[in-house]
């Protein structure tokens, strides 16, 4: 809702993400403090940068998409990636998951399309 104001208000999707970012990174870095740091290997460079790249990609686009879509619309899709990053792992790195991580995703997946159908305007024909 509060990225929807954002753009509402005109705030560019680039500068939304820029503070998300930064607040992002404030935050793990008190993380950190905390829990402790260790430096990532040498390979593990080139893994971190592709995914602060795709990340990057993907706020912009998901900004952009609760900037000018329907916010109940964009938010239950981005829920999908939960089920997406669940059925990769599986067929990327034979993981395993309980049944109840499979049943969670089904009902969140369930309650996001009954949310958008409820909010959805009545067609003239349906009338």
């Amino acid at each position: 809702m509060n990225v929807k104001a954002l753009g509402r208000l005109g705030e560019p999707e680039w500068r939304v993400v820029f503070y998300f970012t930064l607040l992002s990174t404030l935050g793990g870095g008190a993380w950190m403090a905390v829990a402790g740091f260790h430096r990532p290997q040498a390979a593990d460079w080139p893994w971190l940068a592709g995914i602060g790249v795709t990340a990057t990609l993907a706020q912009l686009a998901l900004t952009r998409a609760y900037h000018r879509g329907r916010t109940l619309t964009v938010g239950a899709l981005a829920y999908t990636t939960v089920g997406f990053s669940a059925i990769y792992g599986v067929l990327l790195f034979g993981e395993r998951l309980p049944g109840p991580a499979w049943a969670g995703m089904a009902v969140v997946a369930a309650a996001g399309i009954l949310a958008v159908r409820a909010s959805a305007p009545a067609r003239a024909d349906s009338l």
